[in-house]
């Protein structure tokens, strides 16, 4: 962004002075262009009359910005030793100083995103909170606040009167839901979202926190999420529910639990209150994260919405293991992610029957697939799905440790893959390109090197060997096995691969593939079938 667009102040610890663009914007009269502001807090305590101080020595106040609609706040990587001053030592008048400078400077405010997992310890509650409520009930209100904060803890409010009314906004996204009632409001008109993250739901009594027209109930006894298209649920998780699984699912590690032992109140999520139960008529997006009670419950809110994009993620992959997605007609794209890296076989042989059974229920819509969990090795990882949805998928993630033979039998069973993002594992490595070229010119004479996918034409890689584990001391190690494995995914992948364009590898690999595959092409080995290699360019893998 141009710095007519961008104003940014900085303070890092370890720089005497403050960097801001804001003098210079004023001084080649660009005002009027500037959109957005950010100030960033890093590496630093600093208390709210020392930052009023900064504001005003880099000329922030001595203008009106009538073109900012958006405010950027960051307090980042805060670790000092110690805390000589908590908000205790925070005076309330510096707090409202600071906070009416920022509302005088910036009068046409409609977006603030704060984010500081640390303000809470310095400043005791978030150091905009005036101006984010007076921006949410003014005549003007706010279109989208982003606010993440941290854990809750015990809070010191603002002074003056906190309002309760609720308030109409079209994105909202909360790191704690309580944050609500610090922020001058107890609950959000359905009828105004288009896009809802909150984060540390309560899984009892979810949707009391929304209202309809202002007040706790709806027309027909619905409470309508009318424009609502993005929704992204992360719920308060219990402290030990690493050891959990509901419905017919098996627990982790052998840890038996039966499914009444989970919290029962959290069956109420159903009903936000006695009045309304929601809908949600235009809702395309759904991500939920560590939801503790019944899945296929919480999902069938979602049965007449059209649904396109589906995420579950769990770190303990908290999912039954006969999850039914029938109901979401549109689904065309699932993502399921899972943290635990403790996984044991018998744990990951559960969440391979999960995957399989919900994409035995997906429909033919589905095109993108996205598996993020951590198996041992040499487990076996399969995807058992009928021909409707292998014939349709054209995008596939999988991520962790997936073996070179799965990989080759999931190529075969997907006949109009394009991408495929994979996490792949080989026991077996190739140390320099005049070894490849001998081991391929071996291969083919067995038996001609044929096409494992003719549709593939995009694939990211990441790749691991046992052996690399083993070296982690020795960088140079490290490094001359990764270069074996590429060089074995040459062979065993690649080069069976002719539809492929584009390759993408982590950046400390790319000089040796160039290398291995120039080394390929020059030998003429088998050159009729791999011929695609002479156009292929690797590149560094995009994050």
């Amino acid at each position: 962004m141009s710095i007519y667009r961008d104003g940014s102040i900085d303070h890092y610890t370890h720089y005497p002075t403050v960097r801001s663009n804001i003098l210079l914007i004023r001084d080649i009269d660009q005002v009027n262009n500037l959109h957005e502001l950010c100030i960033t807090i890093q590496d630093v305590a600093l208390p709210a009359n020392r930052l009023l101080c900064i504001l005003r020595d880099v000329g922030l106040g001595e203008s009106v910005w009538p073109s900012v609609e958006r405010l950027q706040f960051n307090i980042i990587d805060y670790y000092g030793d110690t805390q000589v001053w908590l908000y205790e030592d925070c005076q309330p008048e510096d707090m409202v100083a600071l906070n009416d400078y920022l509302s005088c400077a910036l009068p046409s405010l409609r977006e603030i995103s704060f984010q500081g997992t640390s303000a809470r310890h310095q400043y005791g509650y978030i150091p905009i909170n005036q101006l984010i409520v007076e921006r949410l009930h003014g005549p003007n209100p706010l279109r989208t606040l982003h606010v993440d904060s941290g854990s809750v803890v015990e809070i010191c409010h603002p002074q003056g009167k906190r309002q309760h009314a609720p308030i109409a906004i079209e994105r909202l996204s909360l790191g704690c839901i309580h944050d609500m009632s610090e922020l001058g409001f107890d609950s959000v008109r359905a009828s105004t979202l288009v896009e809802l993250t909150p984060n540390d739901v309560p899984a009892d009594g979810i949707w009391n926190y929304f209202v309809a027209d202002g007040a706790p109930s709806s027309l027909d006894g619905k409470l309508v999420f009318s424009f609502l298209q993005v929704l992204q649920l992360g719920f308060d998780s219990p402290e030990d529910d690493d050891h959990l699984r509901h419905g017919s699912g098996s627990p982790l590690r052998n840890s038996p639990l039966d499914a009444s032992a989970v919290v029962e109140d959290s069956r109420s999520y159903k009903r936000p209150t006695s009045l309304a139960t929601p809908l949600f008529p235009v809702l395309t997006r759904l991500d939920i994260s560590d939801f503790p009670g019944d899945y296929q419950q919480l999902l069938s809110l979602f049965a007449a919405s059209p649904i396109s994009k589906l995420a579950l993620n769990d770190i303990s992959f908290n999912i039954p293991d006969n999850l039914d997605l029938s109901q979401l007609t549109c689904l065309s794209s699932l993502n399921v992610r899972c943290t635990d890296n403790e996984m044991s076989f018998n744990d990951a042989s559960y969440v391979a029957g999960c995957l399989s059974y919900m994409l035995a229920t997906t429909g033919t819509r589905l095109v993108h697939l996205n598996i993020v969990i951590y198996v041992p090795d040499d487990f076996q990882f399969r995807i058992n799905a009928p021909p409707a949805f292998t014939h349709n998928l054209g995008k596939l993630m999988l991520v962790d440790n997936i073996a070179i033979d799965d990989v080759k039998l999931l190529l075969a069973q997907l006949p109009n893959l394009r991408i495929l993002h994979a996490f792949i594992h080989l026991k077996y490595l190739i140390s320099s390109a005049d070894e490849l070229v001998e081991a391929c010119r071996r291969a083919d004479a067995v038996q001609p090197l044929m096409p494992l996918s003719t549709s593939l034409r995009s694939l990211i890689m990441c790749g691991r060997t046992s052996s690399i584990y083993n070296c982690r001391e020795d960088p140079l190690v490290v490094a001359t096995t990764k270069d074996g494995f590429n060089r074995a995914i040459l062979l065993e992948l690649i080069c069976c691969l002719p539809s492929l364009v584009d390759l993408q590898l982590v950046c400390n690999s790319l000089d040796s593939v160039r290398k291995s595959i120039d080394a390929l092409v020059e030998s003429g080995v088998a050159s009729e079938r791999i011929g695609h290699l002479r156009y292929l360019q690797p590149r560094a893998l995009e994050h």
